[in-house]
């Protein structure tokens, strides 16, 4: 095959078959559109996810029977376009079920109707040769899916162990185990069990962590070597992702989490006083603490309260959505971290036109994330946002960091304008040890400094 593009790959079928080329996308779980082009003829594939899902051919045939046509012409050029929009269903058939179809079609009537030749009469000879070529790519095909009794890992992505983790939920595991060189092995209530997996490739779990972990927690884990995340899917649910070096090599745990959200009071002495930050207030309210300090835990369990207690709207921008909230009061809407921006598709504005009580923004990890999060403190409302900070000396860091970035223009005056309260977080990161919380509320002298840029007002309310 020739690579046009990064989206685009074109060949000549008599090098690279569209069995090949079937098989490919069906392994590597890829979604594109192949044109078949012979002799001034068309044809065209649609793949999802790895699947067959739609097919025509210039004679506007459609579905199977366009699939038919399209596998049965031999010789021709193909074209792979990654850069493709979703298609509508046509072909009710799964991938395999769709090529056994083809192969009991094999008949020499069908053959006789859907072949394409050249307009020469092909011996006998030349049509046993293809029959057998035919035959042989088939049952390629057919052995290499058989042999691959679990479905194929969406390698170096976030989503490359969502099939484990079902698994995982199916077998009722407390654990899944992922090492380099090695099966997946899930710990179950009577012992492990190694998943028939390929084994599990070497960079296979950096490039995982490279897609999941955000920015800061990254560089975490370059430094400690260790990191714990959330991740969830809507396959299968919400999981604590504990990566760590095994004899120099990246290794992961992954294990069911708790998506109960903890009651105000069971975090700190001084959590129940912080519910009064959402009743009827604006500006922006940060959450500041190190990382894996309870600062989300409090974030959630505030918005949970609003929701209980005065029934508000609110819209929540988060990387994992890891907890489940209640739904008999008040109303919550999800959204990705990465759609919290202005412009663009609208999901922010319209957080704002809905009249949102509350916008959640669980984490600041940009300049112009922040810079939003200002711009509609000072407009719209209310919002409410976490932000990593080992200490209150670097977040005053991160902020001036923040400010010499692009979309940091300004920064700092439109902080000043916008932050009523920060909030630090220790929730006893050591176990045994209790929650810790300090918080502050800025006056307008406050909030004047910090527009100068004198950053001083946000040092006071760590923990003792």
């Amino acid at each position: 095959m020739k690579e046009v593009e990064s989206k685009s790959v074109k060949g000549d079928l008599k090098s690279f078959s569209i069995f090949d080329i079937t098989h490919t996308l069906m392994m590597s779980r890829k979604t594109a559109l192949v044109t078949i082009e012979r002799g001034g003829k068309k044809g065209f594939l649609y793949f999802e996810k790895g699947q067959i899902v739609s097919a025509i051919d210039d004679t506007l045939a459609v579905g199977e029977q366009a699939a038919f046509k399209i596998f049965f012409w031999r010789g021709g050029l193909f074209a792979i376009d990654f850069d493709v929009a979703p298609r509508e269903r046509n072909i009710r058939l799964d991938t395999e079920n769709l090529l056994l179809e083809i192969a009991r079609n094999l008949d020499e009537n069908e053959r006789d109707d859907l072949i394409e030749d050249d307009g020469s009469d092909a011996s006998a000879v030349v049509e046993e040769q293809f029959e057998d070529r035919f035959k042989r790519e088939l049952t390629k095909v057919f052995d290499q899916v058989a042999s691959n009794k679990s479905p194929a890992r969406d390698r170096y992505t976030i989503h490359a162990f969502d099939e484990l983790l079902v698994a995982l939920n199916d077998l009722g595991g407390s654990a899944l185990f992922l090492r380099p060189g090695g099966r997946p092995r899930i710990k179950t209530g009577t012992g492990f069990t190694t998943i028939k997996q390929d084994q599990i490739a070497k960079g296979e779990i950096e490039g995982f962590l490279t897609a999941l972990l955000a920015p800061t927690e990254a560089r975490h884990y370059a430094e400690n070597r260790e990191v714990s995340v959330y991740y969830s899917t809507d396959r299968a649910g919400t999981f604590q992702v504990h990566a760590f070096h095994d004899s120099g090599r990246a290794a992961c745990i992954i294990s069911p989490a708790s998506r109960s959200i903890p009651p105000l009071g069971h975090l700190a002495p001084e959590a129940p006083q912080l519910g009064s930050l959402l009743r009827g207030q604006r500006g922006l309210h940060l959450i500041a603490g190190p990382l894996a300090s309870g600062k989300t835990a409090l974030f959630t369990a505030l918005l949970e309260d609003s929701l209980r207690r005065h029934d508000y709207l609110i819209t929540l921008f988060a990387r994992t959505q890891r907890y489940q909230f209640g739904d008999d009061s008040g109303f919550l809407i999800r959204a990705e971290l990465n759609r919290f921006h202005l412009g663009g598709d609208g999901l922010l504005q319209g957080a704002i036109d809905k009249g949102s009580d509350v916008i959640a923004v669980d984490e600041i990890d940009e300049a112009v994330t922040l810079r939003d999060a200002c711009v509609v403190a000072s407009r719209a409302g209310l919002v409410l946002a976490t932000i990593e900070a080992e200490s209150a000396e670097n977040l005053v860091d991160r902020l001036r960091e923040f400010a010499l970035q692009p979309g940091g223009e300004r920064l700092l005056e439109r902080l000043g304008a916008c932050l009523e309260s920060l909030t630090f977080v220790d929730l006893g990161r050591e176990r045994g040890q209790p929650g810790r919380i300090g918080h502050q509320v800025l006056d307008a002298e406050d909030r004047t400094r910090i527009a100068r840029g004198e950053l001083t007002p946000l040092l006071g309310p760590v923990p003792a």
